[in-house]
């Protein structure tokens, strides 16, 4: 459907149904550029399908890869698309001709990748084992990204806390300027992209391990997934641009060691990069999550449930933390989450068969609207014709 037809008022609130779904590769992963135009697709033997969103269909397949996509990330302007492969590579692609820019190979296991908006061609790549990497593709420079955490009333930093990490995830701050990065011990490390020192070490609220993040499209809100069956919501307060630059490890140090630590939230209190604006989960059934995703208006949280035979997705309203809906598919699990970015559809991925399964609202028609005398019918009605109605004239 073409957004500027779209009734402004349906173009808001939740999606009901799965109106559609895209097939084409057995799909891993995918994320739309910033228009929402196009849909990128990482599919299991190693290609990558560009779809146009508006008709969906394929408009072009990008091969390079000789493992299954794990992740993709596009540029700020929507003209470059990078991904991470099994096969420990990271890839630059030029989205308009198809073309293979530049690629990184990673001695690790690639989780995942973050692109800056500040930099196009700077990609924070998260691994399997050991601190993510900050990889500059412009100069094939690669510089692992500081780590440190808090293990009670002690900082645990350098080589000591790069020794423990394992399934660290980074991502970048909306304008490039700060990278979020999972610590252990229920910790968030925030670390400057210009200087890569840190500047802040943020409490979840659980001393469980962090399993994903997710920043919205805005870079408003954080969203952190964590063991304890939790998702929690972070704002990033203010603006990250004017993040102030210089260590605070050792103001960090002497918080921890007087005890001036907070269950959750920021170290450095107030002035803290991040703060708590709401935690979610399913008390009764205490389901772990796989997927989640806010909405482009930010004002729902969808979260997908990890399991292999049930297609579920709960979404909760961000402001009082109700659970509004629960969407339910077939019986597959979900590999992946994808909201739109301007518009009520929400996208997942099974697990099952690849297939990206596309959630909308139910739109009601409005033929009124092209002619305004038209009637509606709630049942069948007898028509009734006039005398002369279907009389034949003589020339």
């Amino acid at each position: 459907m073409n957004r500027l037809l779209a009734d402004p008022l349906q173009s808001v609130g939740l999606p009901e149904v799965i109106e559609d779904f895209l097939e084409h590769g057995f799909a891993e992963c995918c994320a739309f550029n910033s228009r929402g135009t196009l849909l990128a697709s990482g599919c299991r033997d190693g290609q990558i399908v560009i779809w146009d969103f508006e008709t969906r269909g394929v408009a072009r397949a990008l091969r390079g890869h000789k493992g299954r996509i794990l992740s993709l990330g596009w540029s700020s302007n929507g003209r470059a698309l990078f991904s991470a492969g099994a096969d420990q590579t990271i890839a630059e692609w030029d989205v308009a001709d198809g073309r293979l820019i530049s690629t990184a190979a990673i001695d690790n296991t690639v989780t995942g990748i973050s692109v800056s908006r500040g930099d196009a061609r700077s990609v924070c790549v998260s691994c399997a084992s050991g601190p993510p990497l900050l990889l500059s593709l412009s100069g094939n420079t690669r510089v692992p990204i500081p780590v440190a955490h808090l293990d009670g009333p002690q900082l645990v930093a350098g080589t000591a806390a790069y020794s423990e990490v394992q399934n660290c995830s980074a991502v970048f701050s909306w304008d490039g300027a700060l990278i979020f990065v999972a610590a252990m011990k229920g910790c968030i490390c925030v670390v400057s992209a210009a200087s890569l020192s840190i500047v802040d070490i943020v409490k979840v609220g659980s001393t469980s391990r962090i399993l994903g993040m997710k920043l919205s499209r805005k870079g408003k809100f954080l969203l952190v997934r964590s063991s304890d069956r939790a998702i929690r919501l972070f704002e990033v307060k203010a603006s990250t641009s004017a993040a102030p630059d210089e260590p605070k490890l050792e103001e960090i140090r002497r918080r921890a060691e007087a005890g001036q630590v907070p269950d959750h939230g920021s170290v450095l209190g107030a002035s803290g990069a991040l703060e708590l604006a709401g935690e979610f989960r399913n008390s009764v059934d205490k389901m772990q999550w796989k997927a989640m995703d806010l909405s482009p208006s930010m004002e729902f949280i969808a979260a997908a449930v990890l399991s292999k035979t049930e297609h579920h997705t709960y979404v909760w309203n961000r402001c009082d933390r109700q659970l509004e809906v629960v969407l339910e598919g077939p019986d597959e699990g979900i590999a992946w989450m994808e909201w739109h970015p301007h518009s009520c559809i929400l996208l997942t991925v099974s697990a099952a068969n690849g297939k990206i399964y596309i959630w909308s609202k139910i739109y009601t028609e409005n033929w009124s609207a092209f002619a305004p005398d038209f009637k509606e019918l709630q049942e069948n009605t007898e028509y009734v014709e006039r005398e002369d109605e279907f009389d034949l004239e003589p020339d």
